[in-house]
């Protein structure tokens, strides 16, 4: 199942977002439509479980932003605790530090409003 998630969002963030981190078009073609579908309904009817207050319908883009704390308080709320948070310095420096040193000229950077939090249940 969360090979098919992971499939799912590389599809949709090909096809939908105009800036494109990683363009995978060929994810689509790994699930089948109908897989597609449930996986798109499940998503979109679980932006209310994750934020109450949410208003807009499911074709909408989700923006969201938390604090450390905020997120903290949502996870306790099931159980669950935030095992490790990165910067896009920190994640910079972990994920691309290797493949910079080699390529100087084209180097990859963590976009800059976009946080790694790995949460594990308690």
């Amino acid at each position: 199942m969360t090979a098919r998630i992971c499939a799912f969002s590389r599809a949709y963030h090909s096809m939908h977002n105009e800036v494109k981190i990683f363009d995978d078009p060929i994810a689509k073609k790994l699930l089948s439509q109908e897989e597609y579908a449930v996986i798109s309904e499940n998503m979109s009817n679980g932006i209310q479980y994750f934020n109450k207050g949410f208003v807009g319908n499911k074709n909408e883009e989700m923006h969201a932003c938390y604090s450390y704390e905020e997120m903290e308080a949502i996870l306790e709320k099931y159980n669950m605790q935030i095992f490790e948070h990165l910067d896009s310095e920190q994640m910079t420096s972990q994920y691309f530090s290797e493949y910079n040193s080699a390529n100087s000229s084209y180097e990859m950077k963590a976009q800059s409003n976009v946080n790694y939090c790995l949460c594990v249940k308690k």
